[in-house]
């Protein structure tokens, strides 16, 4: 049979010091530091020249930012028109494997 646990009371000797000499949880690791971040009563708040300089430098930090993959976050027209034609070709290809 095993043995009967003790039950712990709200006046047990633990001290305090126990837990003061425990280590600190790490910190989380950002992969990217954070620009200022504003809450909407903040941007509100803003006058019309320092909103639309937010807006600007947002929208530069935007266009150089690549997804997760590596491809460039914003597309040319040219590029878009070379997928448009590759998907068309796929497409066509398929379909006309399924014809036959």
């Amino acid at each position: 049979m095993p043995p009967k646990r003790e039950s712990v009371s709200a006046e047990s000797d633990v001290s305090d010091d126990d837990f003061a000499t425990s280590a600190p949880a790490p910190k989380k690791r950002q992969t990217q530091a954070r620009p200022n971040t504003h809450t909407l009563e903040s941007v509100l708040a803003m006058p019309h020249e320092k909103l639309a300089a937010h807006a600007l430098s947002l929208q530069n930090q935007a266009s150089q930012q690549t997804n997760g993959n590596g491809a460039e976050a914003a597309w040319t027209d040219e590029k878009i028109t070379e997928r448009a034609k590759k998907t068309r070709d796929v497409c066509r290809a398929g379909i006309e494997k399924q014809m036959k």
